[in-house]
């Protein structure tokens, strides 16, 4: 008895990933992140179930800038006007002491096709490096930065921003540039592209997506009333 042919499994449509030349923290920027999972929150999308504080603050966050169509204030403290500033520099050491040059862009974003619908997600690197790196900096107290070369750990704490950076972007690798100006060394970590988890990712930011736009629809039915 002859066997019907075996149907071919349905191709993923490929993803779809745009570059945009503003300015980081203009109103373009802004209005680029309105209500969208970035790198720089990635950790909280990923957190486990012991740290759901984390993901649920976000969802509240970005529901809010759903809702008003206008990003969510947010709050800036030393450590991160430290980095801003020291930034410049820190691009500058990695150049030199690698004799390259670096490229600056404002925003990454990706739109990740998937049977339930698309998932727009984005970064903003500190600098794509060639046509298939990364460089994402990070600003450290001398006394930490001491530490951490001392023990030659990773600073897992960027771990999640860094591979999602990767993923968004496309990229192949990331170097993690810890640097503190005028101290005389500035560790950098390689991180390659891992495929495991950058499905992992995309599993977690669909869910949270879910998450979010039922949590909207609560709200906008409450509005309703």
């Amino acid at each position: 008895m002859s066997r019907a042919p075996a149907r071919a499994a349905a191709k993923k449509p490929q993803d779809k990933v745009e570059v945009f030349d503003c300015e980081q923290r203009s109103e373009e920027w802004f209005a680029l992140r309105l209500g969208t999972v970035t790198a720089s929150v990635l950790s909280a999308v990923m957190s486990s179930s012991d740290e759901q504080r984390m993901r649920t603050k976000l969802l509240l966050m970005l529901a809010a800038e759903i809702m008003m169509k206008e990003p969510a204030e947010t709050f800036c403290n030393a450590h991160m006007l430290r980095g801003i500033e020291m930034e410049p520099d820190a691009i500058a050491h990695y150049e030199f002491t690698r004799g390259i040059k670096t490229e600056r862009v404002g925003f990454v974003q990706r739109t990740i096709r998937r049977v339930t619908g698309d998932l727009v997600v984005g970064c903003s690197p500190d600098a794509l490096v060639g046509k298939d790196g990364l460089l994402q900096v990070k600003t450290m107290q001398p006394d930490n930065l001491v530490e951490l070369i001392d023990s030659g750990r990773f600073p897992s704490e960027h771990k999640w921003q860094c591979h999602g950076e990767i993923f968004f972007t496309g990229r192949s690798w990331l170097d993690l540039e810890i640097f503190y100006k005028g101290f005389p060394i500035a560790p950098v970590f390689r991180i390659e592209r891992n495929d495991a988890l950058c499905r992992q990712i995309e599993d977690a930011v669909e869910k949270f997506y879910w998450d979010l736009n039922k949590l909207v629809e609560r709200l906008e039915a409450r509005r309703k009333r």
